[in-house]
């Protein structure tokens, strides 16, 4: 299993971001915002379970994980069980990841045709927790490149302490 995210620095551009109303908004709003505006800058990656590149993308599927990292890398960091569920239409896949000792075992499962074969791997915790913080912080790194005004964004600040 592979979860691995890189931007082309050479196609960073400065994003002026929305107002917010902080009703009808959260951080969803904002990272959803901030990966459409990425899309096609980058590229999102994940492989596993018979099928070495799934059909994930940087505009949908990467705000619905990042919305879940905050959950997903505290609960890997004290290995609990969690999952990361990209329900998207045409991925709608869960990858749930059952701690043994320091191990994760990660079931697949699909809501589409696709069917994963293997439907288990097993990852070690730390190279896990590796790629799931891999890819927040090459995430961080594109976003001040492209929006310094998110150094002060309390939404992207929060979401980035609940990360850490």
């Amino acid at each position: 299993m592979l979860i691995r995210l890189s931007f082309h620095d050479g196609a960073k551009e400065l994003l002026t971001l929305r107002e917010y109303d902080a009703e009808l908004d959260d951080i969803g709003s904002l990272l959803n915002d901030l990966c459409h505006a990425f899309e096609g800058k980058g590229t999102f990656t994940i492989s596993g379970f018979g099928q070495e590149v799934w059909p994930v993308d940087i505009g949908t599927d990467l705000s619905v994980a990042l919305e879940q990292f905050p959950d997903l890398i505290k609960s890997i960091k004290s290995m609990q069980p969690c999952e990361l569920w990209l329900y998207e239409q045409g991925t709608e896949r869960k990858l749930e990841f059952t701690p043994v000792n320091e191990m994760y075992k990660v079931r697949c499962k699909s809501d589409t045709t696709w069917q994963p074969n293997p439907d288990v791997e097993i990852i070690n915790q730390s190279e896990l927790l590796h790629q799931i913080i891999g890819c927040r912080d090459e995430f961080t790194r594109f976003c001040y490149l492209s929006s310094p005004s998110l150094k002060e964004s309390p939404w992207f600040l929060e979401w980035l302490t609940q990360t850490r």
